[in-house]
């Protein structure tokens, strides 16, 4: 019997919108929520500001209107402005 050994990799987010370099989590699936990059945190500085709506993909994008900041999406962002 052959053992086979996968690793998956998980990220903290579903999609980035490449316009904005924002990262997003996809909710009930037609709106999408603020988050951060990995458990690194510290994803974002400087002034943020986050927009109305967040475009996934590059060929054939999705725009989800952003309707919430998820619970750790500035944590340990001490560079806010």
């Amino acid at each position: 019997m052959a053992c086979i050994t996968c690793t998956i990799g998980a990220s903290a987010y579903d999609f980035e919108d490449y316009s904005t370099n924002m990262y997003y989590n996809i909710v009930n699936s037609d709106e999408a929520s603020l988050t951060y990059y990995d458990t690194g945190y510290n994803t974002y500085s400087g002034f943020v500001y986050v927009p109305g709506y967040a475009e996934a993909g590059a060929l054939h994008p999705v725009t989800y209107p952003v309707t919430s900041i998820g619970q750790y999406a500035f944590r340990d962002c001490s560079g806010l402005t």
